[in-house]
């Protein structure tokens, strides 16, 4: 967090659930793991970053969406790189090993950051979703595989 300087962020765990019973393993979009980022103590949150399941499935138990988001004011402070760092972190000590994440393909600051972070890009997939404005967009699909879990 030293690339933040004096603007301290608070990485604070919002769940983290590991049981096989547990409804994150049941409900595929529920979040599995998280962190905010805030800055100072009390002050406002500023970032976000989350997993949610892949797949019900046990077979793919050790697989999850990653989604990162920062405030527009607060980017490139490295907000997002602490985010995404400790949820790296945070998610191989719960024994996932591929975190996966889909980022609209204008998007250059949060492809950037996630290849920092480890991750490759596998693909786009065509016209994935819509924008505010109704437009087809692609969507680029990136992979982190793990160097410590799942090898």
């Amino acid at each position: 967090m030293s690339a933040l300087g004096d603007r301290r962020v608070q990485a604070v765990v919002v769940a983290i659930e590991t049981d096989e019973d547990a409804p994150s393993a049941q409900l595929p979009l529920e979040i599995v793991a998280g962190f905010l980022a805030r800055l100072g103590s009390a002050g406002p949150i500023v970032g976000w970053v989350a997993l949610t399941a892949y797949s019900a499935r046990r077979v793919y138990s050790g697989v999850a969406w990653e989604s990162v988001y920062v405030a527009e004011d607060h980017r490139g402070r490295g907000v997002g790189r602490a985010l995404l760092e400790a949820l790296v972190k945070s998610s191989e000590k719960a024994g996932f090993w591929t975190l996966l994440a889909g980022v609209m393909i204008e998007n250059e600051a949060s492809l950037a950051l996630h290849e920092r972070c480890g991750f490759d890009r596998v693909g786009v997939m065509r016209a994935m979703g819509r924008d505010a404005a109704e437009r087809w967009r692609d969507v680029a699909l990136l992979e982190r595989r793990s160097r410590k879990v799942g090898i």
